[in-house]
């Protein structure tokens, strides 16, 4: 018989047909001996993992699996136990809170936070009087709070971050001046009781109630709690800020006009408008049996929108017997609207027309025993938009050979500190001299090149003895050739 020689064409015919054969073969074996361990139902092909688990379960309960075999004697079982263990669910990430669009600058970009929390960053900025700003982590999943101050890694990047910042609403809140006179006069070596009072919700530092005179702090204040009687006016009407009153005694050491001052702080260490107070303190006007005196001390609301301006106008008999006082006339700064004139204030009882303020005297107001003192007061409110100067001039008429008694005030009606710089004369003969010295100083020096300097070198060398020298010398040739 012959020998059949295969060509690489049906080398290759064959193989695949043997190929195919043996898929054929073994797919028939797996169809009659696998139906038998897993029905068209028990297939996991196209399951999704909940469905699969569930397979699972149903088959490790009707088996009994433990230790790798079957329980039950379910022959169908087979060797499923050995692979009975559940795929482990895959774990879920917790829900995102917060995020940002990137974190490349250290603090976040774009970045949003759940309803409320520009709320609670706010509340905790006001309760510890710190700056503070919300914070996502990167995994989105917490909100925290910091300390929001220079060098934080989001200072100066709030723009692009967009976190919520918290800013302190923290300031101490109020206080004034107590007594009958905002305003008083005395002499040298006198005492004056300077009072006044403080509130605050989280209390006052009451070891830093600075006295200040002229701007200079002198001293600190005495103080004590307003409630140490509860029935006190300030204690009744400020019972829930924490109260105290404070009081200074200043002796006068020069005369003239002083400006007593004090200043405080809560007890987070917070100061403000509010928490100043100040009254003067002036030099009495004398003639003939009378000292008179007329001054204003002001004091500004809590929200700076208006001053308060207390007048009070002050007359003592200096003589060694009684004496009567019949008119003050009051006329006050032509700027002064009668809406300004507090009534009520007016003390004693007096008649108003426009801005002229008259008491007519009798009784007991008209007559002054020898060294009785009594005081005339009346207080105007000026708003912000009035805010200036006030002038105004008081004539006391007495009853019998004295002449009349004519005292002046001038007042700034504003919220700003007085400084007493140029209360005097002499203060401003100081500054112009000054002013004059640095005009030929930067003349001289000439910082910018103007070429100033060149002229007053000029001028300085024409004074000097060469220079006239010079002059005369030119001179002379001028007149020989000509």
């Amino acid at each position: 018989m012959g020998q059949v020689r295969l060509t690489q064409k049906g080398l290759i015919v064959l193989v695949v047909v043997l190929s195919l054969a043996s898929f054929g073969i073994g797919f028939g074996i797996w169809k009659v001996t696998g139906a038998q361990y897993l029905s068209s139902t028990d297939s996991e092909a196209g399951k999704n993992p909940a469905e699969k688990r569930n397979i699972r379960k149903e088959k490790e309960e009707k088996c009994g699996c433990k230790n790798g075999v079957s329980t039950t004697g379910n022959s169908s079982c087979g060797d499923w136990c050995y692979e009975k263990d559940l795929p482990k669910e895959k774990e879920e990430k917790p829900p995102a809170v917060c995020g940002c669009q990137s974190f490349e600058n250290a603090c976040g970009i774009n970045c949003w936070f759940p309803g409320g929390t520009s709320e609670a960053v706010q509340s905790k900025a006001d309760a510890s009087c710190k700056s503070y700003i919300a914070m996502c982590n990167p995994q989105g999943t917490e909100v925290t709070y910091e300390e929001f101050a220079p060098g934080h890694r989001c200072w100066g990047k709030q723009n692009e971050c967009k976190n919520p910042v918290g800013t302190p609403n923290c300031a101490c809140e109020g206080g004034g001046l107590t007594g009958t006179t905002d305003r008083v006069t005395t002499t040298i070596g006198k005492t004056v009781d300077f009072c006044g009072y403080a509130y605050d919700a989280d209390g006052i530092d009451v070891d830093n109630i600075v006295i200040s005179v002229n701007g200079t702090a002198v001293g600190k204040a005495t103080v004590t709690d307003a409630c140490a009687d509860p029935s006190d006016p300030i204690c009744t009407q400020y019972k829930n800020k924490k109260p105290v009153k404070w009081c200074y005694k200043y002796t006068a050491t020069t005369e003239g006009d002083q400006v007593l001052s004090a200043s405080w702080k809560d007890a987070k260490g917070y100061a403000g408008n509010a928490c100043k107070a100040s009254r003067e303190v002036t030099t009495a006007v004398t003639q003939d049996n009378w000292v008179v005196d007329k001054s204003a001390g002001r004091v500004c609301d809590a929200n700076q929108t208006q001053v308060s301006l207390n007048y009070v106008i002050t007359i003592t008999n200096s003589a060694s017997d009684s004496k009567e006082i019949s008119k003050i006339v009051d006329t006050l700064d032509t700027k002064v609207q009668n809406s300004y004139i507090q009534l009520q204030t007016i003390s004693p009882t007096a008649t108003v027309s426009g801005n002229v303020i008259t008491w007519n005297l009798t009784g007991d107001n008209a007559s002054f025993d020898p060294g009785e003192t009594k005081t005339f007061r009346y207080t105007v409110v000026v708003p912000k938009s009035a805010f200036g100067s006030y002038y105004n001039k008081a004539v006391i008429t007495p009853v019998g050979g004295d002449s009349n008694i004519e005292v002046d005030d001038t007042v700034i009606a504003s919220c700003a500190p007085a400084t007493g710089l140029f209360d005097s004369a002499e203060s401003k003969l100081a500054v112009g001299v000054f002013l004059i010295l640095v005009a030929f100083a930067y003349a001289y020096i000439d910082p910018l090149d103007t070429g100033v300097h060149r002229i007053f070198g000029k001028l300085a060398y024409r004074m000097s003895r060469e220079g006239r020298i010079k002059k005369n010398r030119e001179n002379f040739e001028k007149r020989v050739v000509s």
